[in-house]
């Protein structure tokens, strides 16, 4: 093996291990902290990596020392010295680009599954919902409601504990820990 193949051996070796060691050791989030806020479900958010993010670079150096490498040993394997290593770059160049939209495209689909925890429990006060599991006396059940553009399904409770049937229209009046405390809107 050449200098060159060995250095885009190389390329290739350190996007891969950053990819395997970001995926390992970090998360999907862009900031670390994503879930679920107080017990609430947060559902969907809208969130993309960065392009400059190490996941995303370090699928562009996979890219890229895969295409050099696949160029340098069979597409000009024919051409003398030197004289092939602007082609290796453009192939390199063309991979390290395409995959590494790939990459954020997968990335930014996974971020988009998960919530931003910006969400407080004490928001939900006032929020106005329907039933979608009706509350059997003293016990709870839960609404479903878009908060800032997420859907949340909160667990609830009848003020004095009076049962509540599907479909009933209700006003979230307080927060006791995770479970909303409502009544008849």
């Amino acid at each position: 093996m050449d200098t060159i193949g060995i250095a885009y051996l190389v390329v290739f070796l350190i996007g891969f291990v950053f990819l395997v060691i970001s995926f390992l050791f970090g998360s999907f989030s862009a900031d670390g902290d994503v879930g679920h806020v107080d017990g609430v479900d947060l559902g969907h958010a809208d969130a993309s990596p960065g392009v400059f993010s190490i996941k995303v670079m370090a699928c562009f150096l996979v890219g890229f020392g895969a295409a050099a490498l696949v160029s340098h040993y069979w597409v000009t394997a024919v051409m003398p010295g030197l004289s092939k290593f602007p082609i290796d770059m453009t192939f390199g160049l063309a991979g390290g680009a395409g995959v590494g939209w790939v990459g954020w495209k997968i990335i930014g689909f996974f971020l988009s599954q998960q919530g931003f925890a910006d969400v407080r429990s004490a928001d939900f006060v006032g929020t106005v919902a329907t039933l979608t599991l009706g509350i059997q006396e003293g016990g709870t059940g839960e609404i479903s409601f878009i908060h800032k553009g997420q859907r949340i399904s909160l667990d609830v409770r009848e003020e004095n504990g009076q049962p509540l049937a599907v479909g009933t229209k209700v006003i979230v009046v307080s927060m006791a820990g995770s479970v909303g405390i409502v009544h008849k809107a």
